[in-house]
């Protein structure tokens, strides 16, 4: 296998039940948000995996799963309210960012 190969194949898939729907994975170049959907316009269950975004460190990368889970189908009815579960969300990645520091 061509060194180019084994850095391509070189993925890490960084999981946990703070971060789902999401997860993300890990390569030589750059972190990626995927995201598991199960489809609701047809009668199968069988997931499939949709990339979010690509990002240059893990902290942005975790910035933009608060932010995707903070939009996810949901309307607020105030600034406050919306801010309120940022601040939630954001907070639960820190504690996840924290652990064992």
């Amino acid at each position: 296998m061509s060194e180019e190969k084994e850095v391509l194949s070189n993925t890490t898939t960084i999981t946990d039940p703070g971060l789902e729907p999401f997860y993300i994975t890990k390569d030589a170049y750059c972190y990626t948000i995927m995201e598991r959907v199960t489809p609701s316009f047809t009668e199968s269950t069988k997931q499939y995996m949709r990339s979010m975004g690509h990002y240059s460190n893990f902290g942005l990368c975790l910035k933009a799963i608060a932010k995707l889970k903070l939009d996810a189908n949901r309307d607020y009815t105030s600034v406050k309210e919306y801010l309120q579960e940022y601040k939630q969300i954001e907070s639960s990645l820190n504690q996840l960012i924290n652990i064992g520091i």
